[in-house]
């Protein structure tokens, strides 16, 4: 690249596009067939959000170099972008035909295009492309692109296997590990032992690869190690947007005490929106790290000279789990976001509560647990975006007919629609005649619909038994879709946690199935259940969970009082319970933060 280039890149990878576009446009005007120019102009305009400005600049390039894979690959990834997926199929097979076989340009290639056939359906083709490139180069990139691939077209248990034959291969690759680690959260034949084994295992890879000693805290102790002291906090997260994380985080953000945290929220996400701008209001500062490189970011984030530092993500996408690594604040904290131990000892502790996490889970942590009891979340609704409650289908379709067949359904991510939960759904589905079961998330795919529904035959089950919606474009025509669902069933081994809360808040009674083992994905259900007042729609066993469901659907009464009551009805019950009680769960967090401060000032 031209060197005259390198600052204007610098300004893009720090997100400050609009002192890079003057000097790039400038640099254009008098060098019009700069290449490398043309490249850095389309994305600067794709990352400034402005695509259909970002293939123009490839096209004249391409003119000039007609075979270069490269610029196909940039084309073909922008024409994706931009939802011309005919048009990025033939760039992407055209670019693929001129790249050297078994590069990094031929695998980026390969992934473009099997991204591009997915959102074409054609999970086929898809699957031989990855497959043959992890066969050709089996090095841990390849690997793990292609178990990412399984884990989303909703083959977890695949992935895991794959995975776990790659470790064999690459030992010594925190990446594998990392995502092995995520995959076992979803996959039914996992003990919990399983599960921590992974993520200790991720752990000590990453620190043997640190070699570089944590920051001094210079600034922090200059502040004071003082235990009652105001603190800098910060949060960093790759869902600081429209997601989950944000109705739980936002009621803490709201509610801390701000003459005793200095708040600071660090952003890994690739696209921000309403939510993100929401959240920013509601912190002193906001840095988006996306674009760092994980040792830039450990040192944005030490800059910062936070007192405590708490992650949102563990192992999901956007993680900085190897910037962490590093220990850029003397106190870190894991929470909410991830169902699990990070495996790292940098971070000081994870919060959790007494049923999600029981006494024994600490020997599958490496973190110390501290618990906010009685529960570890506070649920703040989507209003003014949540509907009133809903009238149950059963009820709608005949108001006079107490024999109206019902429908179950499931709103859970279909990452957590295991063979063994299926398995349950058809057993409840043939013992109440009629009953219907109804789907809903990233089911846009027909690979993972056809699963699911061969899944449901095997149970006995047929497929006009069972109706998939997609996913639904704003989050007031999703809760509408409860509308839909009389009694939801939880998934298993990873319950839901948002799901629920937003069942429940609708009037929807969830069946839940938890783990005996100390498995916090596997006991979600169990917290959230228990303090809202419904502990009995909660089992420890597959038949429990069966005849829970079972009952519910013939309990017509009690499933309209659930539904309907204003004063003994789940909407009632959520909003009076603790986890709707976002100043008592603010001061739970501030003393959880406390607590870990001031172990740091005591060694």
């Amino acid at each position: 690249m031209n060197p005259a280039l390198a600052p204007i890149l610098e300004h893009i990878r720090a997100g400050a596009f609009d002192a890079a576009r003057p000097p790039l446009l400038k640099h254009l005007q008098k060098n019009p067939r700069d290449i490398d120019a043309l490249q850095l102009l389309s994305r600067l305009n794709v990352d400034s959000g402005l695509l259909d400005a970002a293939e123009d600049p490839l096209r004249r390039a391409i003119a000039m170099r007609p075979g270069d894979p490269e610029l196909m690959l940039r084309l073909g990834v922008v024409q994706r972008k931009r939802k011309q997926i005919g048009a990025a199929i033939a760039t992407l097979r055209k670019g693929l035909s001129l790249a050297p076989s078994i590069t990094a340009l031929h695998a980026e290639l390969r992934w473009a295009l099997a991204d591009a056939l997915l959102f074409a359906d054609d999970e086929p083709a898809a699957d031989a492309l990855l497959v043959e490139l992890a066969q050709l180069a089996p090095t841990p990139h390849y690997l793990t692109m292609l178990g990412s691939h399984y884990l989303h077209t909703a083959r977890a248990s695949d992935a895991v296997d794959l995975l776990r034959r790659a470790i064999v291969q690459h030992p010594e690759t925190p990446e594998i590990d990392s995502l092995l680690a995520f995959a076992l959260n979803y996959d039914p034949r996992a003990s919990a032992q399983d599960v921590a084994d992974a993520h200790a295992r991720f752990g000590r890879g990453v620190e043997a690869q640190i070699l570089t000693p944590p920051p001094a805290f210079t600034r922090q102790l200059e502040r004071g190690a003082d235990p009652e002291r105001p603190l800098r906090l910060a949060f960093i997260s790759g869902d600081l947007r429209g997601h989950a994380v944000s109705y739980f985080l936002t009621p803490i953000l709201t509610h801390l005490d701000r003459a005793r945290f200095h708040v600071a929220l660090y952003s890994t996400a690739e696209r921000h929106d309403e939510t993100t701008e929401r959240l920013r209001a509601l912190a002193h500062e906001f840095h988006d790290v996306a674009k760092l490189h994980p040792k830039d970011c450990a040192a944005r984030l030490t800059e910062g000279a936070h007192d405590v530092l708490v992650e949102l993500s563990g192992h999901t996408n956007g993680h900085r789990l190897f910037s962490l690594a590093r220990k850029p604040a003397p106190v870190m904290i894991s929470y909410l976001g991830y169902p699990n131990t990070t495996g790292l000892r940098a971070i000081d502790a994870r919060l959790t509560d007494a049923l999600a996490d029981p006494p024994g889970a600490e020997a599958l942590h490496v973190e110390r647990l501290i618990r906010l009891d009685p529960c570890a979340w506070c649920y703040s609704p989507p209003s003014p975006a949540a509907p009133d409650r809903c009238p149950e289908p059963a009820l709608t379709d005949n108001l006079r007919d107490a024999s109206a067949p019902i429908s179950f359904g499931s709103f859970n991510s279909v990452f957590k629609v295991s063979p063994a939960i299926i398995a349950l759904w058809a057993r409840a589905l043939r013992e109440v005649p009629g009953a219907r079961f109804v789907l809903k998330g990233d089911y846009r795919l027909s690979g993972p619909r056809g699963r699911i529904l061969a899944e449901f035959a095997r149970g006995g089950i047929a497929p006009d038994r069972v109706t998939i919606l997609p996913m639904t474009m704003d989050t007031r025509s999703h809760l509408e879709t409860y509308a839909r669902v009389d009694v939801a069933l939880d998934t298993y081994p990873y319950t839901g946690t948002t799901t629920t809360c937003e069942a429940l808040h609708m009037g929807v009674p969830v069946v839940s199935l938890a783990s005996r083992e100390p498995r916090h994905a596997a006991r979600v259900g169990l917290s959230l259940l228990t303090v809202a007042g419904l502990p009995e729609l909660v089992t420890f066993e597959p038949d429990g969970y069966v005849a829970r469901a079972v009952e519910l659907a013939r309990d017509r009464e009690r499933r309209r009082t659930l539904r309907t009551d204003p004063a003994l009805g789940l909407r009632a019950r959520l909003a009076s319970s603790v986890v709707s009680d976002a100043p008592r769960f603010a001061r739970e967090f501030e003393r959880a933060l406390r607590e870990a401060w001031r172990a740091w000032c005591a060694q």
